[in-house]
């Protein structure tokens, strides 16, 4: 029997593969440390990253995240991101998810180009 879930995520999101050198940077909200952590997955509307305790204490829901970089093989995109919610791993792993609003016209027609890549390979 499928799991039927009720999820209030409207947009589906795409599974990063952490070969492929994915990653968010942003400055912590009150120490203003860089932190480099790995992308999980990524929509339109969002994306979720991984990060160990210690890397990310200022980081709770709510938190705004004002001009972070996303990193997708050769491509980055600017944006300041909103985090939605930060949830502890079976793993000792932290799971962020964020909404992102891409800096620019250009960033955003970057995420719209990451993403219909990853919807024609996921389709293939």
């Amino acid at each position: 029997m499928p799991n039927t879930t009720a999820t209030r995520r409207r947009i589906p999101r795409h599974a990063v593969v952490l070969d492929e050198g994915a990653y968010v940077e942003f400055s912590h909200p009150k120490s203003g440390v860089k932190c480099r952590l790995p992308l999980s997955d990524l929509s339109h509307a969002g994306l979720s990253f991984y990060g160990e305790p210690a890397e990310m204490p200022a980081v709770e829901s709510g938190a705004s995240l004002p001009g972070a970089s996303l990193r997708i093989r050769e491509c980055t995109i600017q944006g300041d991101l909103v985090v939605m919610h930060v949830t502890p791993r079976d793993d000792s792993r932290i799971l962020c998810g964020a909404l992102l609003y891409p800096a620019t016209d250009n960033d955003l027609l970057k995420l719209k180009a990451v993403l219909a890549g990853m919807e024609a390979v996921q389709t293939h």
